[in-house]
Formats: C-alpha cells, sequence, structure tokens
C-alpha cells in the first residue's frame, strides 16, 4: 500500500490510509469473507457508525491525534498545527470528540500536579505533562 501511495498522497494522508489498513488488519480478521467475490460469503454491513470502514478511520483518527493531547485545539487552524493530520479527516475526529466526549477527573497528576487529568478508558492521564496517573 505504501508503494502505491508514493508521491502521489501527501504524508498525513497516507499515514491515516496506513492506519486505516492496520485497524483492518487487528479488528477485522473475522470478516475477510466479506471481500469475497461470492455473495454467499460476503458479511452485510450495519449502521455507518458501526461499520468496519467506519470503525478504522475511527481507529486510525484517534491513534494520529488522541483526545488528551488535543485539548486546547478549538478549531481546524490550532489542531491541524498540533498535529500532522490529514485536513480532509479534520471533520470526522471532530465528531468522533462530539459523540464521545473525553471525561475529566477530579484528581490531581502526582508528576506536575496539573488537575487536568483525563479518564481514558480505566486509566488517568495528565493532560500537561501526559504521564499515567494511574
Amino acid at each position: 500500500m505504501w508503494d502505491e501511495a508514493g508521491d502521489a498522497i501527501p504524508e498525513p494522508l497516507a499515514c491515516f490510509k496506513l492506519l486505516h489498513e492496520l485497524a483492518h488488519a487487528k479488528f477485522h480478521k473475522h470478516a475477510i469473507s466479506s471481500f469475497s467475490y461470492s455473495t454467499e460469503s460476503q458479511i452485510a454491513y450495519a449502521e455507518n457508525t458501526e461499520s468496519a470502514e467506519w470503525q478504522a478511520n475511527a481507529w486510525a483518527a484517534l491513534v494520529m491525534a488522541p483526545a488528551y493531547l488535543a485539548v486546547g485545539c478549538d478549531d481546524r487552524a490550532s489542531f491541524m498545527c498540533r498535529f500532522n493530520f490529514p485536513s480532509e479527516f479534520y471533520d470526522f475526529w471532530r465528531a468522533l470528540q462530539e459523540r464521545r466526549p473525553l471525561r475529566m477527573s477530579s484528581e490531581f497528576c502526582l508528576r506536575c500536579g496539573s488537575q487536568s487529568v483525563a479518564i481514558i478508558a480505566s486509566r488517568l492521564r495528565c493532560i500537561a505533562c501526559g504521564v499515567s496517573c494511574r
């Protein structure tokens, strides 16, 4: 895939597409038959927000720009300045954040003392210094 991209597409988009394909390899091994030429073997796709393509895009977007690092990026320009992220997926990333906003903890970071501690899955991570608090 990387060889096919070459210089034809910008680096941020090439990285996003590579992460997208890695997401398929990681999460959708069971769906390999969906790419079969046999209509009996193909898997019917679910709603857009549950489809394998949507999931792969979501994973790629969150790996390239984790929500806890994007705090303070209030517009497209500041986001694009902080991350080497393909501009065509910025609106998708923003929609992901609206669907599942970053939750903040009331705890302080033991390393830097900041109260900007985010809850990511079941872990706490300081937004100020990036250290895992738990």
